[in-house]
């Protein structure tokens, strides 16, 4: 996933709940699926 990097890079809380939001999102997914 290209988010992890950016993740590292750039430590915000915005981009933290950004990819907490993507995760949760996934795992939505994954457990319809």
């Amino acid at each position: 996933c290209l988010l992890k990097p950016a993740v590292k890079e750039t430590t915000r809380p915005l981009d933290v709940k950004l990819h907490s939001d993507v995760r949760a999102a996934e795992r939505a997914e994954f457990d319809q699926a």
